[in-house]
């Protein structure tokens, strides 16, 4: 996000390709909260409302800042066909929990967040 505040380059390594599930911190608090208030306990996974590339992310951090960095591929990411993608599933059916807030939420609130500084 601070590279592409300041219109820098954004490096990934590899294709950019590999997969993560993003969940704003927001909405891990709130359910953590519906957890402590229904006493249960286990384990869970917690994921947001997709999953993204890292390019994808990229992208989405460039667009929020208005454009001015390029995206930099470099080296080999070991990792890059994984697909982390976690499914809220249990949670759901537990809790009624789904995450609110999606990744551009997310970046946009660090955006603001970041220019605070």
């Amino acid at each position: 996000m601070e590279r592409a505040q300041q219109g820098e380059d954004i490096v990934l390594y590899g294709r950019g390709g590999r997969i993560q599930s993003y969940i704003d911190v927001r909405d891990v608090a709130r359910a953590l909260f519906m957890a402590i208030q229904k006493n249960i306990s286990g384990v869970y996974n917690l994921g947001g409302v997709r999953s993204y590339s890292n390019l994808e992310v990229a992208q989405k951090c460039i667009q929020i800042c208005g454009g001015k960095s390029r995206i930099i591929f470099q080296g080999m990411d070991e990792q890059e066909l994984q697909h982390w993608v976690i499914s809220s599933d249990k949670l759901w059916n537990e809790l009624k929990f789904k995450a609110k807030f999606g990744l551009e939420d997310s970046l946009i609130w660090m955006n603001e967040a970041c220019s605070l500084k």
